[in-house]
């Protein structure tokens, strides 16, 4: 794989990797059905692969189980409850649904609405759609110096991964500051 190409990787995934947006987001309450469709309709791209799950029934009754949502009134889900899904499907391929409750018990305690969150999330995943692709300009600048592109490819996964790691360790740490 060649640079250019791998550029076209990253246009495809920034591309594809927009936000569902909080005024997408139906006012109306939905049932599981109408939810699962909706959910997997909006963040299909997300997927690695077509016959990937984006949420299943059993993921959201059990979330709602585990006091991560708010169970549904009778049987359907408002605004709030699948903003806060959908930020679930986000968060959890980072931090465990621990970290993602106590995320979300602080915004509780601290009485910062879903809305808030969710935009900020928007704006933050906008942006880094914009900078990614420099950051991985960055990130090949490095690996090219002493390789060819022969390991151009594993060398930038090793960078992303290790860039992903920091990320992670970050946040784990400050929702541990959160939880005190």
């Amino acid at each position: 794989m060649n640079k250019s190409e791998l550029f076209d990787f990253i246009n495809d995934i920034t591309s594809k990797m927009s936000v569902v947006e909080y005024n997408q987001i139906p006012e109306i309450d939905l049932y599981m059905d109408q939810l699962t469709t909706f959910i997997d309709e909006k963040l299909k791209d997300c997927k690695r692969n077509k016959s990937d799950k984006i949420l299943t029934k059993t993921m959201i009754n059990n979330y709602a189980k585990d006091n991560l949502l708010p169970p549904p009134e009778k049987k359907k889900y408002n605004k709030e409850q699948i903003a806060l899904l959908i930020l679930i499907y986000h968060l959890k391929s980072e931090i465990t649904i621990g970290d993602i409750s106590a995320v979300f018990d602080y915004m509780e305690t601290e009485k910062i609405s879903v809305e808030t969150v969710y935009r900020a999330f928007e704006t933050i995943t906008e942006r880094e759609n914009r900078e990614f692709p420099d950051a991985v300009e960055k990130i090949l600048e490095e690996a090219e110096k002493p390789h060819k592109d022969k390991t151009l490819v594993l060398l930038t996964i090793i960078a992303l991964i290790v860039e992903a790691n920091s990320r992670r360790m970050l946040a784990e740490r400050l929702i541990d500051t959160l939880k005190n």
